[in-house]
Parts: C-alpha cells; sequence; structure tokens
C-alpha cells in the first residue's frame, strides 16, 4: 500500500496525540498512587525532615523546625499531610518579627496553630481550614497571634483538642 505525505502527516499526528494522552493518564496514576512523601517529592515539595523532640503538656511530637525566613515562608505549604505525631514548629526567637502574620498558601489541609511564648501557650487558631484550591493569593485570611509570640506550631486540625492543649500548656523541647 502506498501512502503519500499528506496521509502519513494525518497518521502520525494521530499517533502522537495518543501516545501523549497515555503518558499523561500514566503520570496521573503514578501521583495518585504514590506514598506521601512521594508525592511530596513529585510535586515540588520535599518531605520534611521531623526530629526535633518536643512536649506540649504530656503529648509528644516530632516537629520539623522552621527556623530561617526561608523555612518560615515555606513552612508545611505542599505538604500532603502529617501524621498524629508530627508537627512544624516556627522559631521567632532570633527574629524581629514577633506578631508574625501566618497563611494557608498551598495548604492541602487544616491545622491547628498554636501561639507560644516563653514556652507558654497563649491562644490558639484551631481548625484553620486550607484554602479551596485556585484561591488568590489576596484572598487568603491572615491569622495574627493576640500578643507577641517566640514560637509557632502547626498541627493538624483537631490535635489541640484531642490532646487537651489550651492556653497556658507547657512546652518542652527535647534535646
Amino acid at each position: 500500500m502506498k501512502v503519500n505525505g499528506k496521509e502519513f502527516g494525518k497518521v502520525f499526528l494521530i499517533v502522537l496525540a495518543a501516545a501523549v494522552l497515555c503518558a499523561v493518564a500514566v503520570g496521573i496514576y503514578f501521583m495518585e498512587n504514590k506514598t506521601a512523601p512521594e508525592a511530596a517529592e513529585a510535586t515540588g515539595a520535599a518531605r520534611l525532615n521531623f526530629n526535633h523532640n518536643v512536649m506540649l503538656d504530656e503529648a509528644s511530637l516530632k516537629v520539623a523546625l522552621a527556623d530561617t525566613d526561608q523555612t518560615r515562608q515555606q513552612g508545611l505549604s505542599g505538604q500532603t499531610s502529617l501524621t498524629e505525631s508530627e508537627g512544624m514548629m516556627f522559631d521567632f526567637s532570633n527574629s524581629e518579627r514577633q506578631r508574625p502574620g501566618f497563611w494557608m498558601k498551598e495548604m492541602r489541609f487544616p491545622l491547628d496553630i498554636i501561639w507560644i511564648k516563653d514556652n507558654v501557650v497563649v491562644d490558639i487558631a484551631r481548625d484553620v481550614p486550607a484554602p479551596n484550591a485556585g484561591t488568590e493569593l489576596s484572598k487568603l485570611p491572615l491569622y495574627f497571634p493576640p500578643t507577641e509570640i517566640d514560637k509557632v506550631i502547626e498541627v493538624n486540625a483537631g490535635w489541640c483538642a484531642r490532646h487537651n492543649i489550651s492556653n497556658g500548656s507547657k512546652l518542652t523541647i527535647g534535646k
């Protein structure tokens, strides 16, 4: 069978389009079936290192530490989840910002935000919702502590209620 150039071009484009569609479908399948660390890497958010031990009253947490401007800005953005015993601690003790604003940019799950001064909980923003996909940055609410703080801990929404953490709870930082 003899095929002219015009017919060959049409067949080539159809085969190319089918190959692209297959590649996209396979990519979507593997993205949806990855573990949390693999999915975080695939979306550009590296899985955090939860290697610092802290306690709030009697509740233990392994936290990732955010103690530079860059790590504080990134925070938990892009992470797909936390386990029940994980959180992120933001250290502002060497920062000029003592009443920092927090937002939920690129967050995929709701949080409790725990405001701490001198290792004592001064307030908690409970059940802060993750934004809807596509929310403009200018539309994201900002969350501020009621007073000056030196640390903030973010945990899964509801964690504080499950562990009876409230104003006056004590933070102990492990070695």
